[in-house]
């Protein structure tokens, strides 16, 4: 099924129990030593808080109709806070079907943000503070970054790999 066909609709409240299990399942399976189980409480607040801010969730359906991933968009300040996609769904075009709904929401700047649990991506942050770039500036080359290792997975159907995304930026041991 390619990124155009897949079925996407608003979030119903009744989604929220599949999206926390999705929520949790995704980020466990990225390594990141935290017990994101534990945190289930917390996403349930956020998305909750979101929610009542205005932003808009967009539920990905998988095969047999159930939820497989979502995206929080605010459409006025393009703010996106969470894209989530089942791990059995990685490389399938739903993260691709999401991002773009995301944009014709928001048809101006999509703003992201990056897990500070991620060491390489902090490392590259602070070595363009290191070189002197204001705050934003290595925000900006963090995110061209970001983004350009989310376009190399979708586009390679590859799950996403902190040690070959970010190798090029790994001292080399001597």
């Amino acid at each position: 099924m390619s990124a155009s066909t897949r079925a996407l609709r608003d979030f119903a409240e009744t989604d929220l129990p599949a999206l926390i299990d999705l929520w949790a399942a995704a980020w466990t399976a990225t390594g990141i030593p935290i017990d994101f189980d534990a945190r289930r409480a917390w996403i349930d607040e956020r998305l909750g808080a979101l929610r009542a801010e205005g932003t808009e969730i967009v539920v990905g359906l998988g095969a047999g109709e159930e939820a497989a991933g979502f995206v929080t968009i605010d459409a006025k300040s393009g703010y996106l806070d969470q894209l989530c996609v089942a791990p059995a769904e990685r490389g399938s075009g739903l993260a691709t079907a999401l991002m773009d709904e995301a944009k014709r929401r928001s048809p101006g700047t999509i703003e992201l943000e990056v897990n500070e649990a991620n060491p390489r991506a902090r490392r590259f942050y602070d070595q363009h503070r290191d070189a002197k770039e204001t705050h934003h500036q290595a925000l900006r080359a963090l995110g061209n970054r970001l983004v350009g290792i989310l376009h190399g997975c979708l586009r390679h159907h590859a799950i996403y790999d902190e040690h070959t995304a970010w190798a090029h930026r790994t001292p080399a041991v001597a």
